[in-house]
């Protein structure tokens, strides 16, 4: 219990001598400290890395594959025109792209480019903070900015997004447009052409890699509002100018997809991503307040114990919000909490539609962006219960370290994927792969994606493989999620079908194939084989377990 106060106080005491004495008015351009602000940003890298090293090697899973293989087959532009329109994510394949020609295939150079961007959103949300807190009269600012990026730097719930490979268009998108927005703070002080034409530059890279960053206009309009309301003047017409051509450009921007991929809509299509007026999307938002800061747990929703404890901590956060409301007696710190707000509900709703799991770590990525609101939301709710600078960093710094904890246990996950994609890949691509049927692989452990996708270019060119596609034989017929590594699958084959039972809790679906008609009742999974003389050639692979190499197993007909 000792070492652990000697290490919260010895780094509130470091945060201190990091950032004092610094003038709190904010980010004035005409006195930055520019050795003192790169330094800022380098401990936020290192910290960021040292948040992440456990996945840096991690192996390629899921999307990782068939993207790359995509990207370096067919170019930038492999992903327009497809089923409901596809994706306008030019600046994301760019990124591959680069990534390949640097790295390969060794993922550990993807890796570096997620954690880089994340490093990189964090620092711009450090300089949110420091202007907002400023115009709220923080006067531990700079340090509660500076905590509140640590925070968004170590948040459980950015797993999927900074982990997985695939997970960085979230990440390299709100880089980008935390970075405009921080300028748009620039902007509104002090007018400027150039920083203007920054913002906007930054804000079309952010919409370039990610639809969901079309919110940003409406995030500065509700910041043009609060600095107007604070500080009773009128930002400068730059700024209000820069809202407007943000607002065309977006207009723009729908016509580029029209023109380019066919849709305005388009990625997974328009009922998905529009159908906003139901009593699910109030569920989906009320999950995502939920996990921004609880991490993931692999548990089902009907378990009483998580609902329990969900209950709990939405009870016991009734007190603090009491002593929060009679504490908050200056108007300016009840704008700057009805502000964070708007901007967190904002930024979830072009996901709201969208379901993120409670229990495990598929769909989180989908916070990436609000959560950097709920974190400065954090520090400054911290800010104002505690009127002490040593009590506010020391408590931000407590969270600090329990969430790089939990961030590590729920690391773990994708570290053990990581090894499901990589083994299983190997053992199929040391067999001939035009005559292996895969029955069945994992979409997931616990969440983090194995084989959702991309199995086919797991075993060619990830193995530097080739194989046909005559009856699909890389193309799994069943796949299902993994909660245990002991979890063992058995399958009996016996005439003209193969039965696949499944384990209780366990989720699969099946993919509709014309050669192999399938069946399921309750757990059990049947697959029927066919008299073409074809199939006699065919050798049939189960996952079975993944705490035993090998972890595919033939399967002999009797």
């Amino acid at each position: 219990m000792e070492k652990q106060a000697e290490i919260i106080t010895g780094a509130s005491g470091g945060i201190e001598r990091l950032l004092h004495p610094v003038a709190l008015d904010g980010w004035n351009t005409s006195h930055i400290d520019l050795k003192r602000e790169l330094l800022i940003f380098f401990f936020i890298l290192s910290f960021a890395v040292l948040c992440y090293l456990t996945i840096i090697s991690n192996y390629f899973v899921s999307d990782d594959f068939s993207l790359i293989e995509r990207v370096v087959q067919q170019g930038m532009f492999y992903s327009w025109g497809e089923s409901h329109g596809g994706f306008l994510r030019p600046i994301i394949i760019l990124s591959y792209l680069i990534d390949y020609k640097f790295w390969n295939l060794n993922p550990v150079g993807y890796h570096l480019t997620n954690i880089i961007f994340h490093a990189i959103a964090a620092y711009a949300l450090y300089i949110i903070s420091c202007n907002l807190m400023d115009k709220a009269r923080y006067q531990n600012g700079r340090a509660l900015s500076f905590l509140a990026a640590c925070l968004f730097v170590a948040l459980p719930c950015h797993s999927e997004s900074v982990s997985w490979i695939a997970g960085r268009t979230d990440v390299i998108a709100t880089a980008f447009g935390f970075m405009a927005t921080a300028v748009f703070f620039f902007i509104m002080r002090r007018g400027s052409l150039f920083l203007s034409g920054l913002a906007l530059l930054l804000f079309s890279l952010a919409i370039l890699t990610k639809e969901s960053i079309i919110v940003l206009p409406f995030i500065w309009f509700l910041l043009y509002v609060y600095c107007w309301r604070v500080e009773n003047a009128r930002p400068s017409n730059c700024s209000l100018i820069t809202l407007g051509l943000a607002c065309f450009l977006l207009i723009g921007y729908f016509g580029l997809r029209k023109a380019m991929i066919g849709h305005f809509i388009g990625g997974y299509g328009t009922e998905q991503h529009i159908s906003l007026m139901h009593i699910q999307t109030l569920f989906n938002i009320y999950q995502y307040i939920i996990r921004t800061f609880l991490p993931a747990f692999p548990l089902r929703f009907s378990d009483p114990l998580p609902l329990s404890a969900i209950g709990f901590l939405i009870g016991i956060g009734v007190i603090p919000a009491f002593t929060l409301y009679r504490k908050m007696s200056l108007a300016h710190h009840w704008l700057i909490f009805i502000f964070l707000m708007g901007c967190y509900l904002v930024s979830l709703v072009p996901v709201a539609t969208m379901k993120v799991s409670i229990f495990d770590t598929q769909n989180e990525r989908f916070l990436y962006l609000p959560s950097g609101f709920a974190c400065i939301i954090a520090a400054s709710f911290i800010g104002v219960i505690f009127r002490s600078r040593f009590i506010q960093n020391s408590v931000l710094v407590v969270f600090v370290l329990i969430f790089t904890l939990t961030l590590q246990w729920v690391n773990t996950r994708w570290v053990t994927a990581s090894i499901l994609s990589k083994e299983i890949a190997d053992e199929i691509s040391k067999m001939d792969l035009d005559s292996i049927v895969v029955l069945n692989v994992p979409d997931n452990y616990q969440g983090a994606y194995v084989f959702h996708n991309g199995l086919h270019e797991a075993v060619t060119l990830f193995a530097g493989k080739k194989a046909g596609r005559q009856l699909g034989c890389l193309q799994a017929i069943a796949y299902h999620n993994l909660i245990s590594l002991q979890q063992i699958i058995k399958v009996d084959a016996s005439g003209a079908s193969i039965l696949i039972d499944f384990p209780s809790r366990l989720d699969f679906y099946e993919i509709g194939q014309k050669m192999f008609p399938t069946k399921h009742e309750g757990q059990t999974l049947s697959v029927f084989m066919s008299n073409d003389q074809r199939f006699n050639k065919l050798k049939f692979l189960s996952f079975k377990s993944g705490a035993d190499i090998p972890m595919l197993q033939a399967i002999a007909f009797r």
